[in-house]
């Protein structure tokens, strides 16, 4: 991913990477992964700050205010005073309203970009804007259990459908296989202009080429997208089914554990 901290590529985790704490404010269950800077407590809805990231990037990363926000001016002002600084910047990032300033990190801010070319290209379509979110929205729960690369996962959940205008334009048609046919190339011109390396568009390309009918790719990547693609339309598809039939499509349909477990959750 471009602009992406070294330190955040999962490959190179470790247990212990992804751990849990409690909120300071109501002591509910919160999880962090290694590169969040903060988490939005899912009770008290406070922006707790990640208390083990390492703030000390802040002093060489070119980065690091993209990633960190204002707080990064401000780390690198107590770093450049004395070495102790950047436990002097996480006690500030726990205390007062440093925690209500954060800007996006790093790949969320990527993941916007994306967004904004999926809007772009949609328009006023909001029902097909709003599938795009819902489809990120199950890919980023089915992530964090099944792992899978971020980058890959989180693009090709945004832009899956990316060429159903184009095919609508061409063939007066929104079939399955002209949507696989006419979306890799607008989404390789639009990861291409966000400087996406090429290994990464050349991925996402191939999933979005084969999202709706499989076959060609079989990994996690693919199989995160395809499942969440899938708790989106599965209600309805499949709404007037009984629940025999329902629990036997979910077993035939979804590739992960985590999406077939959602799956029965939604529809059953």
């Amino acid at each position: 991913m471009a602009k992406h901290c070294p330190g955040q590529d999962t490959r190179f985790w470790k247990p212990g990477d992804i751990f849990e704490r409690n909120c300071p404010e109501c002591g509910v269950t919160i999880e962090f992964w290694k590169d969040d800077v903060s988490r939005r407590c899912p009770a008290c809805k406070q922006k707790i700050a990640n208390p083990s990231f390492d703030f000390g990037c802040a002093e060489w990363c070119q980065y690091a205010e993209e990633c960190l926000g204002d707080i990064a001016k401000q780390i690198k002002k107590d770093l450049s005073k004395n070495h102790s600084g950047q436990e002097q910047g996480q006690e500030r990032l726990k205390t007062s309203g440093a925690k209500e300033i954060f800007k996006p990190t790093v790949a969320n801010s990527y993941k916007q970009k994306i967004i904004e070319q999926m809007k772009t290209i949609f328009d006023q379509d909001t029902k097909r804007i709003e599938h795009a979110l819902a489809v990120l929205s199950f890919a980023d729960q089915i992530m964090k259990k099944e792992g899978g690369e971020p980058c890959i996962i989180i693009s090709s959940a945004i832009l899956h459908d990316i060429g159903i205008k184009t095919a609508e334009e061409k063939y007066s048609s929104s079939a399955a296989k002209y949507q696989e046919l006419e979306g890799p190339p607008i989404a390789r011109k639009i990861l291409k202009n966000l400087n996406m390396p090429q290994p990464i568009i050349d991925q996402v390309c191939e999933i979005i080429g084969s999202h709706h009918t499989g076959g060609k790719v079989n990994n996690t990547n693919f199989n995160i997208l395809w499942d969440a693609d899938w708790l989106v339309n599965l209600s309805a598809e499949h709404s007037n089914k009984t629940k025999e039939e329902k629990e036997n499509i979910v077993n035939k349909i979804f590739k992960t554990p985590t999406g077939r477990k959602l799956a029965q959750d939604k529809f059953s």
